[in-house]
């Protein structure tokens, strides 16, 4: 993978660090939630995702300059934050009170409604500074496919993996590319990037499943991956090198988000079994 390229890392403080493989860790939690599950974030660190309450209400949230705001569109049952790009603008999932799925933008205050024309479901994952969203649809026959939607335009493209069985498409950056997770005709899940309109598999090294979450500008992948004794993790795909993240102490750690400074997001498993997110570079 030449295309990757280099960076120099960049820390963002959340909280208190921890220290573990090279990295600095910091948890990220939702005053008062159940649990946390940050999803996204853009280049100037501000943290997108979700939280549950301890009534087991599940709402979308916001964090700038160290503040939480929770994201909840207008009669949802539930909503998600998922991406969120420069100028601030967000995107997401939200259920109907149908327990359907639509996806949306929140742009200055504002929120509006994204369905691919004729699917089942729809869930927009990340927007890039051009306003471009990367999402994922479910057609009339149950099958999950990856989108392309050009704001300007208003165009949905599909995107699928050839000879894929079904196609979820996550991450997408400024220069257009995209990453996300496949099956293959027999049901094994690999992580995917499309670059320059040509799709290549990403696997971790020895996993059994591999998800593609996010892409920066540089080319750096982020997501997770299950070992062999069917354990979770999160990698760092950068300089063609996998690097196993883990938060220390937590099981079945998630890298969800990265930016062009490095600084990744996610979420862990700790020891009592409670969902927190974190942030982490080296």
């Amino acid at each position: 993978m030449k295309w990757i390229r280099k960076a120099v890392l960049f820390w963002l403080s959340v909280s208190l660090p921890l220290f573990a493989a090279g990295f600095r860790y910091a948890k990220i939690d939702y005053p008062g939630a159940f649990w946390t599950r940050p999803m996204g974030l853009n280049a100037q660190g501000d943290v997108v995702g979700l939280w549950v309450s301890n009534s087991g209400a599940i709402n979308g949230f916001l964090r700038h300059e160290g503040k939480f705001q929770s994201i909840v569109f207008p009669g949802a049952s539930a909503t998600f934050t998922r991406g969120i790009n420069p100028a601030g603008e967000m995107v997401g999932v939200y259920y109907d009170s149908n327990s359907n799925t639509h996806g949306y933008l929140l742009s200055h205050g504002r929120f509006t409604q994204i369905d691919f024309p004729g699917a089942a479901d729809t869930d927009a994952f990340e927007i890039n500074s051009a306003g471009q969203i990367g999402g994922s649809y479910t057609d009339s026959a149950q099958v999950l496919h990856g989108f392309l939607l050009n704001r300007t335009t208003g165009a949905f493209k599909t995107i699928d993996v050839p000879e894929a069985i079904s196609t979820n498409a996550y991450g997408l950056n400024d220069l257009g590319e995209m990453v996300g997770l496949y099956f293959d005709a027999v049901g094994n899940g690999h992580g995917f990037l499309l670059h320059g309109g040509q799709f290549s598999k990403v696997d971790v090294p020895d996993a059994t499943f591999t998800r593609s979450r996010a892409i920066n500008d540089r080319g750096d992948i982020v997501g997770s991956y299950v070992d062999a004794s069917g354990a979770g993790h999160a990698y760092l795909l950068t300089d063609e090198t996998f690097i196993t993240l883990d938060f220390p102490g937590g099981t079945d750690t998630r890298a969800t988000g990265i930016n062009n400074r490095r600084l990744i997001v996610g979420h862990y498993v700790d020891s009592d079994g409670n969902l927190h997110g974190f942030a982490a570079s080296r």
